[in-house]
């Protein structure tokens, strides 16, 4: 019997064999006859294939086998060869990822490298290179240029020491000032600093009859060196200059004459008879006008008016001395310095007196024929009860001027006082209740050093 068998096995058994290898094979068995029983067997070995594939890909993806492989690995995809058997494809693959990097980035610079590229506007740029495992490197870069800022100002001053930007200056010079922004770049300002110095003039001499001294609408009372100060319409800087003021005297001066005794009074060589200003100019050597303001007033004419009683001269006004003086003699009477006197002998008398304004006037001559003052106050006093049990009381006539008594007492027989006052009025009352009864004097003094005395019975 003669099989023909085509495997795709690696091996078959026949005959107590294991066929590898494709031929006839033949094997000799007993059939039921007890004769040979030849089988014969023409066998092909067909074999299946393996093919292995090694990849390594950049892509994110491979298609294999109906599969869509993502991920590194060994994979296997069995089909059928022209044989009938089995091919199997072994794919081993590696997946390598590209990278991308994305840098920001700002900058005050005017351009930046990358890529080979000179970049001077913002915006996005990108950069593809290979990396370690062959695949795409994208350098991704966004870029934003911010440009510096620049400025220029002058900037004048007239102080001689200027403080600025944390600098000190003392000259004119250039000054750059560097800041950030806000947007992080560098902002310099350049300043021309200029130092405008004071401008000191001349010192001009004046000597002036002027007082105060008015120069450029200013006044000035100061002699001597004097600063004045003006602002240059140019710079707006101050320019020093001096006054050196000389005041020659110009003065207006006031001068007092009070209560003037006289009934003139001379001043430059004028005879000057009225109360007033007077008013008087001059010229100094320095050639101005002085003016000399006399303030003058006459003492008013307080001559003493002499008023003649029965027994003494007096006057009413009062001066602050008095000295009586005899018309026949012209000498002064001893004593006689009051307001009023009681001449001890008749006729003619004046009376020199000094007024509360310092002069002295002197009254006319005055004929005095009159009685002695005991007469006047004897004649004029009287004193009642009389006699008396306790209490007496004095009393004066009409006319008379008890201001010429001074004091009054009363004495006893032995010449004792046992009353004494000087408070004199009209009806005082004088009280002898406590004395013993008997005779008693009461005596009356004046101011001109006179008394008299009246006797009181007290029963």
């Amino acid at each position: 019997n003669t099989t023909n068998i085509t495997t795709c096995d690696a091996s078959y058994a026949f005959g107590g064999m294991t066929l590898t290898t494709s031929g006839m094979y033949a094997d000799t068995n007993s059939n039921v006859n007890g004769c040979d029983s030849i089988e014969v067997l023409n066998i092909v070995f067909n074999t299946g294939s393996t093919n292995t594939t090694n990849i390594t890909t950049c892509d994110a993806s491979y298609a294999f086998g109906g599969m869509t492989l993502t991920t590194s690995g060994m994979y296997a995809d069995t089909n059928s060869n022209v044989n009938g058997c089995d091919s199997i494809e072994v794919l081993n693959i590696v997946f390598n990822t590209g990278s991308t990097n994305t840098t920001n980035i700002t900058t005050c610079d005017a351009s930046y490298a990358f890529g080979g590229m000179t970049l001077t506007t913002s915006g996005m740029y990108a950069d593809t290179n290979s990396n370690v495992n062959g695949c795409d490197s994208i350098e991704v870069l966004n870029i934003v240029f911010n440009t510096p800022t620049s400025a220029s100002s002058t900037v004048e001053t007239c102080d001689p020491v200027f403080n600025f930007a944390g600098q000190v200056f003392t000259s004119s010079t250039i000054f750059v000032d560097t800041l950030n922004a806000s947007n992080g770049c560098d902002s310099v300002h350049t300043y021309n600093i200029v130092l405008h110095p004071k401008v000191y003039g001349d010192t001009l001499d004046i000597a002036t009859c002027d007082f105060p001294y008015t120069h450029n609408g200013l006044q000035y009372s100061t002699a001597g060196l004097n600063q004045i100060t003006t602002t240059s319409t140019v710079t707006g800087c101050d320019s020093i200059y001096y006054l050196d003021i000389v005041f020659n005297e110009t003065h207006d001066t006031v001068v007092t004459v009070s209560d003037i005794c006289e009934s003139y009074y001379v001043f430059n060589q004028d005879t000057l008879t009225a109360s007033g200003v007077h008013v008087f100019n001059f010229a100094s050597v320095a050639g101005c006008d002085s003016v000399v303001n006399l303030h003058l007033s006459f003492a008013p004419d307080l001559t003493p008016q002499i008023l003649v009683n029965q027994f003494v001269l007096s006057v009413p006004n009062t001066y602050n001395s008095y000295q009586w003086y005899s018309c026949t003699t012209n000498q002064p009477i001893s004593g006689a310095v009051g307001n009023s006197f009681a001449p001890t002998v008749d006729g003619d008398y004046y009376l020199i007196v000094e007024s509360a304004y310092g002069c002295t006037h002197q009254s006319e001559c005055v004929e005095f024929r009159g009685i002695s003052v005991e007469e006047y106050l004897f004649a004029n006093i009287t004193m009642y009860p009389n006699p008396t049990t306790g209490k007496i009381y004095m009393t004066f006539s009409q006319e008379f001027d008890y201001q010429i008594l001074n004091k009054v007492r009363v004495m006893n027989s032995l010449g004792q006082a046992i009353f004494e006052s000087s408070e004199i009025t009209s009806n005082k009352e004088i009280n002898l209740s406590d004395f013993q009864n008997g005779i008693y004097f009461v005596e009356f003094s004046s101011v001109y050093g006179n008394k008299i005395q009246k006797k009181i019975i007290k029963q």
